[in-house]
């Protein structure tokens, strides 16, 4: 009996001892996974951790969403950001369009062509000047910037004094073949710029042995010869002031006629689809031989001018006054109004409305077409 009571105790007191190593050993493991290292998950409550951070955070005003100083909303008033500069607009000064900044900054050139013989290169020119020679006959001073594409330029001719004076007024080069004058017209500034191809060989090439023509590249060549730069702007304040709105005139003007003589006679004639005047010469359609279109505008001046003609012993020269100012008419829109025209200290041109008021013109090229003051009334 004494033996099986003592089994019995050891057997008891072996549960209770390993009861208690089992209580022990669940005890360690749990306070061990309670110190939570960095590199295992944490199995309790997620909020614990920061617990002591953001009381510390809280102690600073911060409320528990605002950790590492992150706003509790979502901001509604973006920053103040500087104000993005708005991308200036370039005018062309003889067409009153819009241009780009290396257009603006490109110099003006006027090419002295024979209106009697084959036109390339017109139609893109910014402003055509027309001027009365002897015997009815006509030279223009066709004036462009765009001139890079221009692979042929002419017929060139000789130019003028009271011709290259235009450069008085819009400033850049003159581009002429020779010049005939024999008789000096004194109100010319010496200072201008006057290409004359005749004297720069390389720079033109002859056609059925009159014809006379030149290129951009030939005379950007030429230019630099000169120690001129092609992209040096020497413009100066154009004769124009531009109206945003339509300019109406005081009369009727679907077409224009310059009568310089029978075989020279010019005709605009307005074009509704257009809204431009066709140039026409002596009933025939003028076109640019670069391009096949009939050369277009949409201003038209007529400027009558003081002329004299010197007797030659071959001949007769006309000399006409550009400085001297007179009456015209502005023609735009198949509308005209009487104009005045003169030049001020500078020698630049102005225009003014029959009241005084200086005249505004519609944005566009334009055609000036000098005619002798003695016949106005024609």
């Amino acid at each position: 009996m004494k033996s099986s009571k003592t089994g019995s105790t050891t057997r008891l007191l072996s549960f209770v001892l390993i009861a208690i190593l089992l209580i022990s050993l669940v005890s360690f493991a749990a306070a061990g996974w309670n110190k939570n290292p960095e590199n295992e998950p944490d199995s309790g409550n997620i909020n614990s951790d920061n617990e002591n951070e953001k009381a510390d955070e809280n102690k600073d005003g911060n409320s528990d969403n605002n950790v590492n100083n992150i706003p509790n909303e979502t901001p509604t008033d973006t920053p103040n950001e500087p104000p993005v500069p708005e991308k200036p607009t370039y005018y062309n000064v003889m067409t009153g369009m819009p241009t780009d900044e290396e257009e603006l900054l490109k110099m003006p050139i006027g090419f002295v062509q024979s209106s009697a013989l084959s036109l390339y290169g017109i139609s893109g020119a910014d402003l055509t000047v027309e001027f009365p020679t002897e015997n009815g006959e006509t030279r223009l001073l066709s004036y462009t910037t765009s001139y890079t594409s221009l692979w042929k330029v002419g017929s060139l001719a000789p130019t003028r004094d009271y011709i290259t004076n235009m450069s008085n007024v819009f400033g850049g080069a003159i581009v002429s073949y020779g010049s005939d004058d024999i008789v000096k017209y004194t109100a010319i500034d010496t200072s201008k710029l006057l290409l004359d191809l005749s004297t720069l060989p390389g720079s033109y090439f002859l056609q059925n042995t009159y014809n006379v023509y030149t290129s951009y590249d030939m005379v950007s060549s030429a230019l630099l010869r000169a120690q001129n730069s092609l992209t040096q702007s020497t413009y100066k304040a154009a004769p124009f002031v531009f109206s945003d709105t339509k300019t109406t005139g005081t009369a009727k003007a679907s077409s224009v006629i310059i009568p310089y003589s029978v075989s020279g006679e010019t005709e605009l004639y307005y074009s509704e689809k257009t809204g431009e005047y066709l140039y026409f010469k002596a009933g025939a359609k003028r076109v640019d031989m670069l391009n096949g279109q009939n050369i277009a505008y949409t201003n038209v001046f007529v400027l009558f001018a003081d002329s004299t003609t010197y007797e030659k012993a071959n001949g007769t020269e006309l000399v006409l006054d550009t400085t001297a100012g007179g009456s015209g008419y502005y023609i735009s829109g198949a509308e005209m109004s009487e104009i005045c025209w003169s030049t001020d200290e500078s020698g630049q041109l102005v225009f003014k409305t029959l009241d005084g008021n200086i005249l505004k013109v519609n944005r566009g090229n334009s055609y000036i077409g000098y005619f002798k003051a003695s016949n106005s009334s024609a």
